[in-house]
Protein backbone atom coordinates (compact mmCIF):
# COMPACT_ATOMS: atom_id res chain seq x y z
CA UNK A 1 0.00 0.00 0.00
CA UNK A 2 1.22 3.53 -0.74
CA UNK A 3 1.82 6.27 1.79
CA UNK A 4 -0.88 8.92 2.34
CA UNK A 5 -0.37 12.44 3.69
CA UNK A 6 -0.46 11.04 7.21
CA UNK A 7 1.48 7.84 6.79
CA UNK A 8 1.23 4.26 5.63
CA UNK A 9 -2.09 2.41 6.05
CA UNK A 10 -0.19 -0.53 7.57
CA UNK A 11 0.61 1.67 10.57
CA UNK A 12 -2.87 3.16 11.05
CA UNK A 13 -3.62 1.24 14.26
CA UNK A 14 -0.21 2.26 15.61
CA UNK A 15 -0.93 5.94 14.92
CA UNK A 16 -4.37 5.69 16.53
CA UNK A 17 -2.88 4.22 19.70
CA UNK A 18 -0.28 7.00 19.86
CA UNK A 19 -2.81 9.77 19.20
CA UNK A 20 -5.07 8.50 22.01
CA UNK A 21 -2.17 8.25 24.44
CA UNK A 22 -2.12 4.44 24.54
CA UNK A 23 1.67 4.31 24.44
CA UNK A 24 2.07 0.73 25.66
CA UNK A 25 -0.55 -0.44 23.16
CA UNK A 26 1.26 1.55 20.47
CA UNK A 27 4.51 -0.34 21.10
CA UNK A 28 2.65 -3.65 21.22
CA UNK A 29 1.02 -2.97 17.85
CA UNK A 30 4.38 -2.03 16.34
CA UNK A 31 5.73 -5.42 17.42
CA UNK A 32 2.71 -7.14 15.85
CA UNK A 33 2.73 -5.18 12.58
CA UNK A 34 4.58 -6.56 9.58
CA UNK A 35 6.07 -3.92 7.31
CA UNK A 36 8.20 -3.91 4.19
CA UNK A 37 11.72 -3.67 5.64
CA UNK A 38 12.98 -2.56 2.22
CA UNK A 39 10.72 0.50 2.32
CA UNK A 40 12.89 3.20 3.91
CA UNK A 41 10.00 5.63 4.45
CA UNK A 42 7.83 3.00 6.13
CA UNK A 43 10.66 1.99 8.45
CA UNK A 44 11.24 5.65 9.30
CA UNK A 45 7.58 6.20 10.18
CA UNK A 46 7.55 3.07 12.34
CA UNK A 47 10.68 4.18 14.17
CA UNK A 48 9.34 7.69 14.76
CA UNK A 49 6.08 6.31 16.17
CA UNK A 50 8.01 3.88 18.36
CA UNK A 51 10.31 6.56 19.77
CA UNK A 52 7.39 8.91 20.41
CA UNK A 53 5.62 6.15 22.33
CA UNK A 54 8.72 5.62 24.46
CA UNK A 55 8.84 9.36 25.14
CA UNK A 56 5.17 9.20 26.13
CA UNK A 57 6.14 6.54 28.68
CA UNK A 58 8.86 8.79 30.07
CA UNK A 59 11.69 6.69 28.60
CA UNK A 60 13.68 9.67 27.36
CA UNK A 61 17.10 8.18 28.07
CA UNK A 62 16.30 5.11 25.97
CA UNK A 63 15.40 7.29 22.98
CA UNK A 64 18.52 9.43 23.36
CA UNK A 65 20.67 6.31 23.55
CA UNK A 66 19.16 4.86 20.38
CA UNK A 67 19.04 8.04 18.27
CA UNK A 68 22.64 9.14 17.98
CA UNK A 69 23.33 12.69 16.83
CA UNK A 70 24.47 12.74 13.21
CA UNK A 71 24.33 15.19 10.30
CA UNK A 72 22.99 12.38 8.11
CA UNK A 73 20.11 11.61 10.48
CA UNK A 74 16.64 12.02 8.93
CA UNK A 75 14.81 15.19 10.03
CA UNK A 76 11.94 13.27 11.70
CA UNK A 77 14.46 11.39 13.88
CA UNK A 78 16.37 14.59 14.67
CA UNK A 79 13.04 16.10 15.69
CA UNK A 80 12.12 13.20 17.96
CA UNK A 81 15.55 13.41 19.58
CA UNK A 82 14.89 17.09 20.32
CA UNK A 83 11.57 16.12 21.93
CA UNK A 84 13.31 13.57 24.15
CA UNK A 85 15.98 16.13 25.11
CA UNK A 86 13.30 18.67 26.00
CA UNK A 87 11.25 16.34 28.20
CA UNK A 88 14.36 14.96 29.85
CA UNK A 89 15.40 18.52 30.78
CA UNK A 90 11.85 19.40 31.87
CA UNK A 91 11.67 16.32 34.10
CA UNK A 92 14.94 17.30 35.80
CA UNK A 93 13.95 20.94 36.08
CA UNK A 94 16.98 21.83 33.98
CA UNK A 95 17.11 24.93 31.75
CA UNK A 96 15.82 24.19 28.25
CA UNK A 97 16.51 27.58 26.65
CA UNK A 98 19.07 26.08 24.26
CA UNK A 99 16.50 23.58 22.97
CA UNK A 100 13.92 26.33 22.38
CA UNK A 101 16.55 28.47 20.64
CA UNK A 102 17.50 25.55 18.41
CA UNK A 103 13.88 24.97 17.41
CA UNK A 104 13.38 28.69 16.75
CA UNK A 105 16.46 28.65 14.51
CA UNK A 106 15.44 25.51 12.61
CA UNK A 107 12.05 27.09 11.86
CA UNK A 108 13.90 29.29 9.35
CA UNK A 109 15.09 26.23 7.39
CA UNK A 110 12.45 25.16 4.80
CA UNK A 111 13.56 21.53 4.99
CA UNK A 112 12.56 21.56 8.67
CA UNK A 113 9.60 23.95 8.66
CA UNK A 114 7.78 21.85 6.04
CA UNK A 115 8.43 18.54 7.81
CA UNK A 116 5.36 17.21 9.61
CA UNK A 117 7.24 15.53 12.46
CA UNK A 118 9.33 18.63 13.14
CA UNK A 119 6.18 20.80 13.14
CA UNK A 120 4.39 18.46 15.55
CA UNK A 121 7.42 18.24 17.85
CA UNK A 122 7.94 22.02 17.80
CA UNK A 123 4.26 22.69 18.50
CA UNK A 124 4.28 20.17 21.34
CA UNK A 125 7.28 21.86 22.96
CA UNK A 126 5.87 25.36 22.47
CA UNK A 127 2.60 24.18 24.04
CA UNK A 128 4.45 22.87 27.10
CA UNK A 129 6.20 26.23 27.34
CA UNK A 130 2.82 27.98 27.29
CA UNK A 131 3.69 29.72 24.00
CA UNK A 132 0.45 29.16 22.10
CA UNK A 133 1.18 31.81 19.45
CA UNK A 134 4.42 30.07 18.45
CA UNK A 135 2.55 26.78 18.47
CA UNK A 136 0.00 28.08 15.95
CA UNK A 137 2.68 29.68 13.77
CA UNK A 138 4.69 26.48 13.43
CA UNK A 139 1.56 24.55 12.41
CA UNK A 140 0.20 27.19 10.05
CA UNK A 141 1.31 25.62 6.76
CA UNK A 142 1.03 21.97 7.85
CA UNK A 143 -2.22 20.26 6.89
CA UNK A 144 -1.68 16.81 8.39
CA UNK A 145 -4.28 15.20 10.66
CA UNK A 146 -2.14 15.63 13.77
CA UNK A 147 -1.33 19.25 12.92
CA UNK A 148 -5.04 20.01 12.65
CA UNK A 149 -5.65 18.36 16.03
CA UNK A 150 -2.87 20.36 17.68
CA UNK A 151 -4.20 23.61 16.20
CA UNK A 152 -7.67 22.90 17.55
CA UNK A 153 -6.40 22.01 21.04
CA UNK A 154 -4.24 25.14 21.08
CA UNK A 155 -7.18 27.39 20.20
CA UNK A 156 -9.20 25.74 22.97
CA UNK A 157 -6.39 26.50 25.43
CA UNK A 158 -6.54 30.13 24.27
CA UNK A 159 -10.28 30.18 25.08
CA UNK A 160 -11.12 30.61 21.40
CA UNK A 161 -13.76 27.91 21.11
CA UNK A 162 -15.18 29.73 18.08
CA UNK A 163 -11.93 29.48 16.12
CA UNK A 164 -11.38 25.95 17.39
CA UNK A 165 -14.74 24.88 16.00
CA UNK A 166 -14.02 26.63 12.68
CA UNK A 167 -10.67 24.83 12.39
CA UNK A 168 -12.26 21.55 13.41
CA UNK A 169 -14.79 21.85 10.58
CA UNK A 170 -11.89 22.07 8.11
CA UNK A 171 -10.28 19.08 9.80
CA UNK A 172 -13.54 17.11 9.50
CA UNK A 173 -13.84 17.91 5.80
CA UNK A 174 -10.40 16.45 5.14
CA UNK A 175 -10.34 13.66 7.74
CA UNK A 176 -13.98 12.90 8.47
CA UNK A 177 -13.56 9.25 9.51
CA UNK A 178 -10.28 9.52 11.41
CA UNK A 179 -10.18 8.42 15.04
CA UNK A 180 -8.21 11.54 15.97
CA UNK A 181 -10.96 13.66 14.41
CA UNK A 182 -13.52 12.06 16.75
CA UNK A 183 -11.20 12.57 19.72
CA UNK A 184 -10.53 16.21 18.83
CA UNK A 185 -14.21 16.85 18.19
CA UNK A 186 -15.01 15.73 21.73
CA UNK A 187 -12.75 18.46 23.12
CA UNK A 188 -14.40 21.03 20.84
CA UNK A 189 -17.81 19.99 22.18
CA UNK A 190 -16.46 20.22 25.72
CA UNK A 191 -15.08 23.70 25.04
CA UNK A 192 -18.44 24.92 23.73
CA UNK A 193 -19.71 24.23 27.23
CA UNK A 194 -23.43 23.60 26.71
CA UNK A 195 -25.10 20.68 28.44
CA UNK A 196 -25.88 19.02 25.11
CA UNK A 197 -22.37 19.42 23.70
CA UNK A 198 -20.70 18.17 26.88
CA UNK A 199 -22.96 15.11 26.80
CA UNK A 200 -21.82 14.50 23.21
CA UNK A 201 -18.19 14.75 24.33
CA UNK A 202 -18.75 12.34 27.21
CA UNK A 203 -20.33 9.79 24.87
CA UNK A 204 -17.41 10.07 22.43
CA UNK A 205 -14.79 9.58 25.16
CA UNK A 206 -16.66 6.50 26.41
CA UNK A 207 -17.03 5.03 22.91
CA UNK A 208 -13.34 5.55 22.13
CA UNK A 209 -12.38 3.96 25.46
CA UNK A 210 -14.54 0.92 24.72
CA UNK A 211 -13.12 0.57 21.21
CA UNK A 212 -9.43 1.30 21.83
CA UNK A 213 -8.99 0.79 25.56
CA UNK A 214 -8.65 3.32 28.34
CA UNK A 215 -5.80 5.84 28.18
CA UNK A 216 -4.72 8.79 30.28
CA UNK A 217 -5.90 11.22 27.59
CA UNK A 218 -9.34 9.60 27.33
CA UNK A 219 -9.65 9.41 31.13
CA UNK A 220 -8.88 13.10 31.48
CA UNK A 221 -11.38 13.98 28.77
CA UNK A 222 -14.12 11.99 30.50
CA UNK A 223 -13.17 13.49 33.88
CA UNK A 224 -13.53 17.00 32.46
CA UNK A 225 -17.05 16.14 31.29
CA UNK A 226 -17.96 14.93 34.79
CA UNK A 227 -16.41 18.03 36.36
CA UNK A 228 -18.58 20.18 34.09
CA UNK A 229 -21.61 18.43 35.62
CA UNK A 230 -20.16 18.97 39.14
CA UNK A 231 -19.66 15.22 39.55
CA UNK A 232 -16.26 15.74 41.15
CA UNK A 233 -16.17 12.52 43.15
CA UNK A 234 -16.71 10.41 40.01
CA UNK A 235 -14.16 12.52 38.13
CA UNK A 236 -11.67 12.01 40.95
CA UNK A 237 -12.07 8.22 40.75
CA UNK A 238 -11.40 8.23 37.01
CA UNK A 239 -8.34 10.46 37.45
CA UNK A 240 -6.94 8.24 40.20
CA UNK A 241 -7.30 5.29 37.82
CA UNK A 242 -5.45 7.37 35.21
CA UNK A 243 -2.56 7.74 37.67
CA UNK A 244 -2.41 3.94 37.67
CA UNK A 245 -1.75 4.06 33.93
CA UNK A 246 0.79 6.89 34.11
CA UNK A 247 2.08 8.02 37.50
CA UNK A 248 3.50 11.34 36.29
CA UNK A 249 1.00 12.74 33.78
CA UNK A 250 0.80 16.51 34.40
CA UNK A 251 -2.76 17.01 33.11
CA UNK A 252 -4.00 14.32 35.49
CA UNK A 253 -2.39 16.17 38.39
CA UNK A 254 -3.88 19.50 37.28
CA UNK A 255 -7.37 18.00 37.10
CA UNK A 256 -6.93 16.21 40.43
CA UNK A 257 -5.95 19.53 42.01
CA UNK A 258 -9.16 21.06 40.65
CA UNK A 259 -11.24 18.14 41.95
CA UNK A 260 -9.61 18.30 45.38
CA UNK A 261 -10.31 22.02 45.71
CA UNK A 262 -13.96 21.59 44.71
CA UNK A 263 -14.33 18.69 47.16
CA UNK A 264 -12.61 20.79 49.85
CA UNK A 265 -9.79 18.25 50.11
CA UNK A 266 -6.10 18.93 50.59
CA UNK A 267 -4.55 19.34 47.12
CA UNK A 268 -0.97 19.81 48.35
CA UNK A 269 0.03 16.22 47.53
CA UNK A 270 -0.90 16.61 43.87
CA UNK A 271 0.71 20.06 43.69
CA UNK A 272 3.94 18.60 45.08
CA UNK A 273 3.83 15.69 42.63
CA UNK A 274 3.27 18.08 39.71
CA UNK A 275 6.14 20.29 40.91
CA UNK A 276 8.39 17.25 41.19
CA UNK A 277 7.53 15.58 37.88
CA UNK A 278 6.94 18.68 35.71
CA UNK A 279 8.63 21.68 37.34
CA UNK A 280 8.37 23.74 34.14
CA UNK A 281 4.67 23.05 33.54
CA UNK A 282 2.66 26.26 32.82
CA UNK A 283 0.35 25.53 35.80
CA UNK A 284 3.36 25.34 38.13
CA UNK A 285 4.86 28.51 36.67
CA UNK A 286 1.58 30.36 37.31
CA UNK A 287 1.26 28.83 40.79
CA UNK A 288 4.81 29.86 41.72
CA UNK A 289 4.25 33.37 40.36
CA UNK A 290 1.05 33.81 42.39
CA UNK A 291 2.74 32.40 45.49
CA UNK A 292 5.62 34.88 45.13
CA UNK A 293 3.18 37.77 44.68
CA UNK A 294 1.22 36.69 47.75
CA UNK A 295 4.40 36.41 49.82
CA UNK A 296 5.51 39.90 48.78
CA UNK A 297 2.13 41.39 49.69
CA UNK A 298 2.01 39.70 53.08
CA UNK A 299 5.56 40.83 53.91
CA UNK A 300 4.73 44.51 53.40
Amino acid sequence: MSKTLDGFPELLSVRNALFLGNHTVCLSKIAQTSINENNVDMKLERDVLSYRAHIGLGQHDLVLQQIKESDSLAIPLKSVRLLAEYFQAAKRGSPNDSIIEKIDSLQQDPSYSTDNTFAVVSATIYAHEGNDIACLKTLHDISSLEAFALRVRTLIRMNRADLAEHTFKKMSEQYEDATLTQFTGAFVSLAKGTKERVSEAELTFKELSEKFGQSVALANGLALCLMFDFEFEDAEKILMNALGISTNDPETFVNLIACSLHLKKDASRFISQLQSSSPNHPWIKKYNSLSETFDKLTNH
